[in-house]
């Protein structure tokens, strides 16, 4: 049982890095790039788990008060990542261009658009100036945030009905080919750094202690 907790930590340790080092490629690899954030979930909920079957492992895997509380410390953090991590990010495109083809868009399939200044506030409280584009036919009425950071422009919707129009249309975003400009796509070595740190700490503090055992 301990051997296959610790196969399972491997593979769940492995995760994260890779995931990283896929973001970066595909941030560094396209003229217009757009991640779907819950990809950063690959990076996040298997390090929480790995922790959790290392506590295991350690404690005999006994379930005491201690372990509940890790998981559900674990569940916590989980959902509230499900939830944050939603939406889009775009790379090699300004916030105007993103607001102007998603509004299109969204007319092409019939949709009347209005839109809006306003400030949306990230998790840390602090406010952004923000577009937000309201969509209505006769089926309903959603709502979609455009925000930019530097280089990265950010798409986000808060109802799941939403979500679902608003992947149909972000092929749209990429029908146009644009320069290829790298400041705007710098940040994708940032990510490829991150996924090699990743390793290295795994490195040291998972594989390197228990190869040290085994020798």
């Amino acid at each position: 049982m301990i051997e296959t907790l610790q196969i399972l930590q491997v593979i769940l340790f492995s995760i994260p890095p890779i995931a990283l080092l896929v973001v970066g490629i595909m941030i560094l690899s396209r003229s217009v790039s757009i991640i779907d954030q819950r990809i950063f979930l690959a990076a996040f909920i298997p390090l929480l788990l790995a922790n959790t079957l290392a506590i295991l492992e350690g404690d005999g895997l006994r379930l005491d008060w201690r372990a509940w509380l890790i998981l559900a410390a674990d569940l916590v953090l989980i959902t509230g990542a499900v939830w944050v991590l939603r939406g889009y990010q775009v790379y090699g495109l300004k916030a105007e261009t993103v607001e102007t083809v998603v509004t299109e868009a969204f007319q092409q399939q019939g949709f009347t658009i209005e839109t809006h200044s306003e400030e949306k506030r990230d998790l840390w409280g602090r406010a952004r100036d923000a577009c937000l584009l309201t969509a209505e036919n006769e089926d309903g009425r959603h709502q979609v945030w455009i925000t930019s950071r530097f280089n990265e422009v950010f798409i986000r919707t808060e109802q799941r009905t939403s979500g679902k129009i608003l992947r149909s249309i972000l092929p749209a975003l990429q029908g146009d080919t644009v320069p290829y400009e790298f400041k705007s796509h710098a940040v994708g070595i940032l990510y490829i750094v991150l996924a090699i740190v990743f390793a290295l700490l795994t490195w040291i503090f998972f594989f390197e202690p228990r190869f040290i055992l085994i020798e």
